[in-house]
């Protein structure tokens, strides 16, 4: 999922449509965000990008109602993160002009044509099978290191190597994104975490245990 992020990220994707309209994504879920590029520097470290572009998701949350829906304005980007069937996620990083963009790629798809995206009760109390692990009071997997699916990957793979599919092809470097001020090339807005930067380039990639995502999205609501 990871790398599937990093594909679409690179086209510098303007809204949650385009990914949705993707035929190659059309069994995940998406969610895209940006926030002003460059950004600013705090002690050293770029200020947490992954986090604010969560908050904005996140911030969707209140206009849900537990009655039914989203009826006074859109929260697909927060339904999909909550959405209860995701097991695995993938998200990647890229300079887009004057914005840094974020893109994830879900392992399941979050159903808007439902009322609600998950069930109400106690945590843990309906974990499918393979799932029984309870962590941060959401399902988790017994293994500590779970296998992503892999039909989902190659399937966008296969369709990238097609002719009907130029658009995934890899970019000419951009000269103007060089280490000298591109702040990712050293660091993250993760607490100094330095993130895998293979060249100045290319997409900053990241994977996040879905547990510690839905974690952080709560935080930043109660913050």
């Amino acid at each position: 999922l990871e790398k599937i992020a990093a594909n679409v990220v690179k086209k510098c994707p303007a809204s949650r449509e385009e990914l949705l309209s993707m035929p190659q994504l059309s069994k995940l879920g998406v969610n895209v965000g940006s926030v002003p590029y460059p950004t600013p520097v705090r002690d050293g470290y770029p200020e947490d990008i992954q986090t604010s572009i969560i908050d904005q998701w996140g911030s969707e949350r209140s206009n849900y109602r537990i009655e039914g829906g989203c009826p006074s304005a859109p929260c697909n980007s927060w339904w999909q993160i909550v959405w209860s069937k995701v097991s695995h996620i993938g998200c990647s990083l890229n300079n887009c002009g004057n914005r840094t963009t974020m893109v994830c790629i879900y392992s399941s798809r979050a159903d808007p044509e439902t009322d609600h995206p998950f069930k109400v009760g106690n945590g843990c109390s309906a974990c499918p099978e393979g799932f029984e692990r309870c962590e941060n009071k959401m399902c988790a997997s017994e293994s500590q290191n779970p296998t992503e699916p892999e039909f989902q990957s190659e399937a966008f793979e296969k369709d990238e190597d097609s002719n009907d599919n130029e658009g995934y092809k890899e970019e000419e470097p951009n000269k103007d994104n060089n280490s000298d001020n591109n702040p990712y090339a050293a660091a993250s807005g993760t607490g100094g975490q330095v993130l895998d930067h293979e060249s100045s380039d290319s997409a900053t990639q990241f994977t996040v245990p879905f547990a510690t995502f839905f974690t952080l999205l709560l935080l930043g609501i109660l913050a």
